[in-house]
């Protein structure tokens, strides 16, 4: 029976996560928490903007920090996810692969983020404050094969 609770206790579960994860987009975000002591998957309960009551409505089930695309064009859907630790936050991006998800890529850290989420605009990915008309659009760059964060002016009335 000793053996047996030595061996529970050296076992380390999983870390909980929110969403409706596939097992290989489970798998990819579990590497990434491993990596990121203190840190977790930022929810709906971490944002601090009555935006969000309003970005429902318009788009019912729209969670603030979880979003899913194919935002370099390859067929494959893609995710994206804002860690959340005390006031920073952090979104990644990942690319979906033949095997899987490569390795998470940092997009932004932002404490900004906790008003704020991710969006999806004409096949880009998008960060943004609700209330604000300043859009963070990362669209592909076939010749550098990354997210590039696009030059925008914030002028324009294009917002969510």
């Amino acid at each position: 029976m000793l053996a047996l609770a030595a061996v529970s206790t050296c076992h380390r579960a999983e870390p909980s996560l929110p969403y409706d994860l596939t097992p290989a987009e489970r798998s990819a975000l579990s590497a990434l928490l491993v990596t990121r002591t203190g840190w977790h998957v930022a929810t709906a309960a971490d944002n601090t903007d009555s935006g969000l009551t309003d970005m429902r409505r318009r788009e019912p089930g729209y969670e603030p920090y979880f979003r899913r695309g194919d935002w370099n064009g390859d067929g494959r859907r893609d995710f994206a996810v804002v860690l959340a630790r005390d006031t920073a936050m952090v979104a990644y991006w990942f690319r979906a692969d033949g095997s899987g998800f490569a390795p998470a890529e940092e997009l932004a850290a932002a404490g900004w983020l906790r008003s704020g989420g991710i969006f999806e605009r004409a096949g880009a990915l998008t960060l943004a404050p609700f209330a604000s008309d300043e859009l963070f659009i990362f669209r592909w760059d076939s010749a550098q094969r990354h997210l590039r964060l696009e030059p925008v002016d914030s002028s324009s009335d294009d917002h969510k």
